[in-house]
């Protein structure tokens, strides 16, 4: 696979017990912010197969950071991915990044200490001399040989910052072609496999200077007769040339992939290529040669102590392009670090001369206009939208279409994926010093100013421009106040590019300008001024040539009188301008595509000449209060977005466009909607909320909406209504009804929204919801807040995950609660019935009891995640409900109605996780809103502690407040602590302790395997067939009891998603806890019959008959599979071979290895 095809940066592997929660998400996070993507586990997308997600990962990562902690080897699934990591190293090249956690490289290798117990554990359930515990071993042996880094050395911050420039220099080393877009390198890479099947010589394009030779460069570490003899696995003693003629001819009878690394001489590659016809038609050789450019660069494979950060420094420099490595490093080598330091401030400012003379000679090779729009994309324009870019070219006199096709081909821009305009940054820094050689001393002389913010600030203070300026580009982050003369522009008569911006995430300085402005050059094609102080552009300023001009947060009232010929206008962006109070006449402007001008407070109607352009696409008016119509005569041609949200002055809204995709109409004064709207065949959100529109259209068959959001006391919407609406709204995800006075029902056709995803009814008057509401398994999001008259609660669907049904005066109802579902893995489940004070205790206890089993189902599926992966897509929840005392389940254990302190002892094992509980009482009189529910761990006898924080927001009377969060459990259990102590309180958001609510009684439920046995018993419940399998989480290898057990038989597809009976479960339920606590494995088919009968199982009974015919009996090492190719490739017993052979491979080498052949080579007999 070519390197730019790869689909992340950097894979970590780590045991989620051991670091999860503290040094693997900070690592991951630091790696995010450097813009390197990152795969953690937690990627794994719902219903997807761990294992093949996480090997195709790890294949798709350039480095892998393999994080050993305590308890690494305790967990299979990190040791397979080692083994695979390492493999992909020895493969492919991938680097391997060790970080030593807490642990001693030494016991890693020996595999004494912690690691010695944990292999002790895999011994038992696979025996010494299985080949898998021998794989692991070697695995582990071979990484704590790698360089990395160790965590006893440094502290935690500095390790991760070491880590984080150690993955940046080693992407620059091993991605370079990846590295700020350089062009061309996708398109090729994903045809290379295809061309290495058709052709023998491929040739390779790109930027100069990325080292296309370098891969072809000189063979050295091999001689010829040694490569040939390790190929052939015998001595060739023949005189070198003869020898490797010889050899070659030999190897012409094998099938070979060959891999010459570190090749340097051209002549020998060329050599060796002519010898290449000897060899079988189907050999491929892969020559490479990219570390020895570092190598070369600093004459050393690893920076010495002092240099790494500079080294990393001058990489990043490079870009990762040879050419620039080899340069510096011969400048750099054996030098002091002040002189590698003085280098590095100097290469900010001017290039290196010998890497700017062999750019200079690519750039010559342009044409004048090429080097125009190259010159202009590197100054003023990397990373916008190609689009937008050309527009503003083409306005320029440049013929950007055709130019930037060439400047793309010969690799000085590329396009990304979401069509923006990228550079490399050597090539942008060539670009400055070209610039800055047109006047090396007079700044006032360069086509081109954005790199020197005092240079900018001393030219237009001092108005020292010039007509050789063009363009300007100055951040106002960089200066805290600059005032300028009325004159500043005054001398820049081909000024084309005008950019004064604001970086999102920063602060502006201040522009001021006692005068007003004498002049903008007319040549403008581009202008931007954050926070323009004047209320107008100079009275003679044309704007003939303007492209786009963004004046946002500015002081301007209007921007030029009369009517302009704006033929070249596109974009407009008068953003937060408070005094804007009219738009001019825009009806010149035939191509307007984008106009914002949202929280313009003053401006009291929009210019009929914008509501009649027929290219306009984007019309945003929000927040501005004084507008009162929105009215066009015209039916646009493009118009697609419009949103006029916070208008709240709006009455009129009458626009007509069959593009309209998004209508955002929410929170204005709108009473009645065109009839038109009911029409729009592309629309896919329309919000009314906020919005006093008391009628729908009668006609509203919107079949591409997905988004409704109405908000309305005087809504007039009624069952009989909603149930015509619903059958014109297939389409619909998301839908909004809050405040909805008069509806009163719900009809029973809510079940054909099978898409919706989101339904909120807050505030509304429905009275109960209709039974096949439990249809829509699809809706995730449910809240009934504050809905007055809401009496009852049927039956819910299962894939709810946040539910609130809080304020609900006279709700007295509830069904049971069926929220557990094997879909919401990882998704944190929040149920609310606060202050719905008339809940029946009945009600109440089925909810807690219904509630109490999810739980307890959520900690059963999370055992089996624990066993498998150490922690990912975890089931949490949070319950609140009104009462005054600690649910019974709780009082089994330790609880305290004086204090809110727990000290409980834990088992040695079983311990699986703890439930917490606590009763909130305000007090009289004071509704708290903004509170913090805290629990504090602290292990007993050891220095450990954890912390959770649970929002708590307005009560009015006692609750009972109901959690699990399973890695807040992990972060206390991974220690073994003997007892932990609990405390909680209630905080203010500063921390204190919040006098106004105080902590009526606590509980904490230690979960127990004996406890899940017990509660299924009690409720006459059984454990369900998904929690047992979890088919979608765990490996085939590692399967559950029943997958693959001879003693058990796999669920028909009858009974697929029935329960077991009670035996049964029960006996599952102890099978697996002897699974977990004494690391055994389930038990695998000894023999071809159980094969059979699986293939038998699945409809192929002539798989079935072959297998008994010819493959009865135990497997053995030295057996050989023998299945002819249409049996095998054809698919004929294909599923239960390979689950069977997959199993297998847990014992036999032979198994592994022609599994392996037979699904790569497909050849007749293996």
């Amino acid at each position: 696979m070519c390197s730019s095809a790869k689909e992340y940066d950097v894979f970590l592997s780590f045991r989620g017990a051991d670091t999860r929660n503290n040094f693997t998400i900070h690592l991951f996070n630091a790696l995010k912010n450097k813009s390197i993507k990152t795969y953690m586990d937690c990627l794994i997308d719902r219903g997807e197969d761990v294992w093949p997600s996480l090997e195709r990962a790890i294949e798709d990562s350039h480095v892998s950071i393999v994080v050993f902690s305590k308890d690494y080897a305790s967990s299979k699934w990190c040791l397979q991915e080692l083994v695979k990591i390492l493999q992909c190293r020895k493969d492919v090249g991938q680097v391997v990044i060790p970080v030593f956690y807490g642990t001693d490289p030494s016991q890693i290798r020996g595999q004494t200490g912690s690691f010695e117990q944990s292999f002790a554990k895999h011994v038992r359930g696979l025996g010494d001399n299985d080949i898998k515990v021998k794989k692991w071993r070697d695995a582990l042996t071979e990484a704590a040989q790698i360089s990395g880094w160790d965590s006893r050395n440094l502290d935690e911050s500095q390790l991760i910052e070491n880590i984080v420039n150690d993955v940046l220099q080693k992407r620059c080393l091993r991605r370079p072609i990846e590295l700020n877009g350089l062009v061309g390198t996708d398109e090729i890479c994903k045809n290379v496999e295809i061309l290495m099947k058709r052709y023998k010589v491929i040739g390779i394009w790109g930027m100069p200077g990325i080292g296309k030779v370098c891969y072809v460069e000189n063979v050295k570490e091999y001689s010829h007769d040694r490569l040939i003899s390790k190929l052939l696995k015998e001595e060739i003693c023949i005189p070198n040339v003869v020898g490797f003629q010889y050899g070659l001819k030999r190897l012409g009878n094998k099938k070979v992939f060959i891999v010459l690394d570190d090749v340097d001489s051209l002549d020998q590659v060329k050599y060796f290529c002519r010898e290449y016809r000897d060899l079988n038609e189907d050999s491929i050789f892969l020559m490479m040669k990219w570390i020895g450019s570092t190598r070369k660069a600093f004459n050393e494979i690893h920076p010495r102590e002092g240099y790494e950060v500079l080294s990393a420094s001058m990489v990043e420099y490079a870009g990762g392009v040879p050419l620039a490595l080899r340069v510096l490093g011969s400048s750099l080598r054996s030098k002091r670090v002040d002189f590698w330091k003085g280098t590095l401030e100097k290469l900010k400012r001017y290039p290196d001369k010998a890497i700017q003379d062999f750019y200079k000679m690519s750039y010559d090779g342009l044409d004048e206009e090429e080097k125009k729009i190259f010159l202009e994309i590197a100054f003023f324009h990397k990373g916008e939208e190609k689009d937008s870019v050309t527009s503003i070219l083409m306005a320029c006199g440049l013929e950007a279409r055709c130019g930037m096709v060439v400047l793309r081909d010969k690799a000085f821009i590329s396009i990304s994926y979401n069509n923006t305009i990228e550079i490399h940054d050597l090539l942008q820094e060539i670009a400055f010093e070209i610039v800055r050689r047109e006047s090396s001393e007079d700044p006032t002389r360069r086509s081109r100013l954005m790199r020197d913010t005092e240079e900018i600030c001393t030219i237009l203070k001092d108005n020292k421009g010039t007509d050789a300026i063009e363009g300007i580009m100055l951040d106002l982050s960089q200066i805290a106040e600059m005032q300028l003369r009325a004159d500043a522009f005054r001398r820049m008569n081909n000024l084309r590019f005008l950019k004064l911006y604001k970086p999102s995430d920063q602060c502006a300085g201040k522009i001021s300008l006692p005068e007003d402005l004498d002049s903008l050059s007319d040549k403008l094609v581009y202008l931007e001024w954050y926070g323009y102080p004047l209320d107008s552009l100079p009275l003679n300023f044309c704007a003939k040539f303007l492209v786009e001009i963004r004046m946002s947060h500015s002081n301007v009232k209007q921007l030029w009188q009369g009517i302009q010929e704006v033929s070249n206008l596109e974009r407009i962006d008068l953003s937060e301008c408070k005094q804007l109070i009219k738009l001019p006449d825009l009806s010149k402007a035939k191509r307007l595509r984008w106009v914002n001008l949202s929280g313009c407070e003053s401006l009291c109607a929009l210019h009929s000449s914008v509501l009649s352009s027929d290219t306009l696409i984007t019309l945003i008016l929000d927040r501005c209060i004084n507008l009162q119509y929105v009215k066009g005569d015209k039916h646009l041609k493009s118009l697609e977005n419009i949103s006029v949200n916070g208008c709240s002055s709006l009455e009129e809204f009458a626009v007509s466009s069959d593009l309209i995709e998004s209508l955002d109409l929410s929170n204005t004064r709108i009473e009645m909607l065109d009839t038109s709207i009911g029409r729009l065949c592309k629309l896919g959100s329309l919000n009314l909320e906020g919005s006093p529109v008391k009628h729908l259209p009668t006609e509203l068959c919107l079949t591409s909406l997905k988004v409704l959001k109405l908000s309305y006391d005087g809504l007039v919407i009624d069952k009989q209504q909603l149930h015509v609406l619903f059958d014109g709204l297939r389409s619909l995800q998301i839908l909004h009804l809050k405040e909805c006075s008069n509806l009163t029902e719900f009809p029973d056709n809510i079940g054909i929204l099978s898409k919706l995803q989101e339904l909120i009814l807050d505030g509304s008057s429905v009275q109960c919801l209709p039974p096949s509401i439990k249809h829509l398994q699809r809706l995730e999001i449910l809240s009934l807040k504050s809905c007055k008259k809401l009496r009852s609660l049927p039956e819910l669907p299962p894939l709810i995950h946040e539910f609130c049904a809080d304020d609900c005066a006279i709700l007295k109802s509830v069904s049971n609660l069926k929220t557990f579902s094997k879909k919401m893995v990882g998704k944190t489940k929040h149920i609310s019935f606060k202050n719905s004070l008339k809940l029946e205790e009945e009600s109440l206890q089925s909810v807690m009891k219904s509630l109490h089993l999810t739980m307890i189902k959520a900690v059963a599926n999370n055992v089996v995640v624990r066993k498998h992966r150490g922690g990912y897509n975890y089931n949490s929840m949070e319950v609140c409900l009104p009462g005054s005392r600690v649910p019974g389940e709780f009082l089994a254990y330790k609880k305290s109605e004086s204090s809110s302190i727990i000290i409980t002892e834990l088992p040695d094992s079983e311990w699986l996780g703890f439930i917490y509980c606590v009763v909130l009482s305000p007090s009289e009189g004071i509704r708290k809103e903004g509170a913090k529910l805290r629990c504090q761990c602290q292990l007993v006898g050891g220095q450990k502690g954890t912390w959770l924080n649970k929002a708590v927001s307005e009560l009015n009377s006692d609750h009972v407040y109901v959690w699990y969060d399973p890695l807040h459990c992990d972060n206390i259990l991974r220690f073994h602590p003997p007892k932990v102590r609990f405390e909680f309180s209630v905080t203010t958001d500063e921390g204190e302790v919040d006098g106004s609510i105080h902590i009526k009684e606590c509980g904490v439920l230690l979960i127990s395997f004996s406890l899940v046995e017990s509660v299924l018993q009690e409720l006459e419940l059984h454990l369900p067939v998904d929690l047992v399998e979890e088919e979608n989480v765990l490996a085939p290898e590692e399967k559950p009891i029943a997958c693959y057990s001879s003693q058990l038989d796999t669920p028909s597809e009858d009974n697929q998603n029935k329960s077991m009976d009670l035996d049964k479960s029960k006996g599952l339920l102890q099978e697996r806890k002897n699974a977990l606590v004494q690391r055994t494995e389930c038990t695998l088919p000894s023999n071809m019959k159980d094969v059979a009968k699986q293939a038998e199982g699945e409809g192929d009974s002539a798989m079935a008959a072959q297998l008994l015919e010819n493959l009865e009996g135990p497997l053995l090492d030295d057996h050989v599979l023998t299945l002819d190719d249409h049996s095998l490739m054809k698919g004929h017993g294909g599923p239960a071979l390979f689950r069977w052979l997959q199993d297998q491979a847990l014992r036999s080498a032979s198994v592994a290895r022609y599994a392996e052949q037979m699904r790569r080579s497909g050849s007749k007999k293996v």
